[in-house]
């Protein structure tokens, strides 16, 4: 089945969420992010209506005037409902002019599922 493609704006970016078969599976993955003073906090979440294990991947690329960094996280992971639980959480600076890409693939019960957050520090 085709992937199927939710966009949901989110403080000033894009979040994509997508999975392989998104009627099958009560997994689902989530990317936040909450800016102050020039820096950025991510957490990457995963929600299950069931308890869940598999395998996680949660990159940060940031570009800009001062160069670019990119930042990785994964491992194994055990998702308990009915909360989020977090599976990464990291920090970037983002002076102006620069531009971040977070990615969050999941891998669970056969099945991926892949969270995308863009944005932009301030232009002013």
């Amino acid at each position: 089945m085709l992937a199927r493609l939710i966009l949901v704006l989110m403080m000033g970016g894009v979040a994509v969420v997508h999975a392989q078969d998104p009627q099958a599976g009560p997994l689902s993955c989530k990317l936040t992010a909450e800016g102050a003073d020039g820096k950025v906090l991510f957490q990457g979440l995963v929600a299950t209506e069931v308890e869940a294990a598999g395998q996680y991947r949660f990159e940060i690329t940031r570009r800009g005037p001062a160069g670019s960094v990119t930042s990785r996280q994964g491992g194994s992971f055990v998702a308990k409902p009915p909360l989020a639980n977090i599976l990464g959480q990291m920090a970037i600076s983002l002076e102006a002019g620069a531009d971040y890409k977070a990615i969050l693939v999941i891998e669970a019960g056969g099945r991926t599922y892949e969270c995308e957050k863009t944005g932009s520090g301030s232009t002013g």
